[in-house]
């Protein structure tokens, strides 16, 4: 039956006690609608959420139902479109194309489809009270940004995993923090190369940085919360007119300019643990988080206290890395020490 709704036409589908749906080659009570389930989950079959309001519609009709004592006719109706395939991955893909009444961010397209499944995971093992949002309506105190949480991995990504391009080291870097939408492509790239690239070596190189990332998705977060909030940062005299800093009641928070370089110098301490064969870092002894400090204020004075003119500078992420890197030099020369 198909009726309008003040003023705005939907084709409709109604909701009635005795509502059937006419077989096409399927057994009967082959579909079975649940609310607060995104999707109809027998034989495949996905449910085109062309209205972002449809799980409310399904509310309102019951709690006025319960109100009536007998069979209730709604007053308003919702469009709804169901397909059908064997092929998860088309089902979703359609679904996606489908929807014209709703624009979709891609990271939802990417949540859809799984490709955070095993990051979130591997996050919560970190941070079991947080989850990674997966659609652009997972916006609660719980839920972490997974374009940043991305940010920071391809900014900490150690050097040797790195994807092959003209590009040097630092512009790589420089990437993650300019450019939040590339750093999502990159990883659904990596996804769908991890399986299905037919180069081996592509296909490898994939695997292992995808691995990378989902080893590291809570320690990597942990390292940029703590440098962005380091009490280290008291006293240095950033400025709130540049953005360097925001102060609050709690405390401070540095803007991420000025944190990027400092998440690339310390992918220099990033290496696979020899027992669990999983990426982890491995910070050295002698390294005093002090001089990082100190090196990045040193960094953002040279560029006027602005915070974006350091983190979009390739030159910054070489200066900085540098420190970690005689860090390691000097940490290899007392273990040699130590051993003769």
């Amino acid at each position: 039956m198909f009726c309008p709704m003040v003023g705005v036409f939907f084709f409709v589908l109604g909701f009635y006690k005795g509502f059937q749906i006419r077989q096409t080659g399927l057994p009967e009570h082959a579909i079975l609608l649940q609310p607060r389930i995104d999707g109809l989950q027998r034989l495949r079959v996905e449910l085109v959420n062309a209205m972002t309001a449809f799980a409310l519609f399904l509310d309102e009709m019951r709690n006025a139902a319960d109100g009536s004592g007998g069979e209730f006719v709604p007053d308003f109706h919702a469009r709804v479109e169901f397909m059908v395939d064997p092929e998860a991955a088309f089902v979703v893909d359609a679904a996606i194309a489908r929807n014209t009444s709703t624009n979709i961010q891609r990271v939802s397209m990417a949540g859809k489809k799984r490709y955070f499944d095993e990051l979130d995971a591997s996050f919560r093992q970190t941070f079991p009270k947080l989850r990674l949002a997966k659609s652009e309506t997972d916006t609660g105190d719980e839920f972490v940004d997974t374009l940043r949480l991305l940010q920071v991995l391809w900014a900490m990504v150690p050097e040797k995993l790195l994807p092959s391009t003209t590009r040097s080291t630092a512009e790589a870097r420089l990437k993650s923090y300019k450019n939040r939408a590339f750093c999502l492509l990159d990883f659904e790239k990596d996804v769908f190369d991890k399986d299905n690239a037919a180069d081996p070596k592509v296909r490898a190189a994939a695997t292992e940085r995808y691995q990378c990332m989902v080893d590291l998705a809570g320690p990597a977060w942990k390292q940029y919360l703590r440098w962005r909030h380091h009490k280290d940062w008291e006293g240095r005299r950033l400025r709130e007119s540049t953005r360097a800093i925001r102060r609050t009641d709690s405390g401070y928070t540095v803007a991420d300019g000025v944190i990027f370089p400092i998440l690339a110098a310390m992918s220099l301490f990033i290496d696979r643990d020899p027992v669990t064969a999983k990426y982890r870092f491995d910070i050295p002894q002698v390294f005093e988080e002090q001089d990082m400090v100190e090196a990045a204020r040193d960094q953002l004075t040279a560029h006027k206290g602005n915070p974006m003119l350091m983190g979009r500078n390739a030159a910054v992420y070489d200066a900085m890395t540098m420190l970690t890197r005689m860090v390691l030099r000097v940490s290899d020369r007392l273990a040699t020490g130590a051993a003769e």
